[in-house]
């Protein structure tokens, strides 16, 4: 019961404190900041991972919903 105590506060500061930042950060310098950066309970979100596979395939459904362009002429 404690543990979900400190979590819920945990997640409510970390939720002030990561508004606080974006609204405070350049946008031209790169990553905005997460949850995860303020959050002392909460792991690291992992880094997918592609592919080449998942990459043809992205490929292949880019190219079926674009549209044909017809001839000028």
């Amino acid at each position: 019961m404690a543990w979900g105590r400190s979590n819920e506060e945990w997640n409510r500061t970390a939720h002030l404190m990561t508004l606080i930042a974006t609204i405070h950060s350049d946008p031209d310098s790169g990553r905005s900041p997460t949850l995860a950066d303020y959050h002392p309970y909460m792991p690291e979100p992992e880094t997918p991972t592609a592919t080449p596979e998942m990459l043809r395939a992205i490929g292949l459904a880019l190219k079926r919903q674009r549209p044909e362009v017809a001839d000028g002429g």
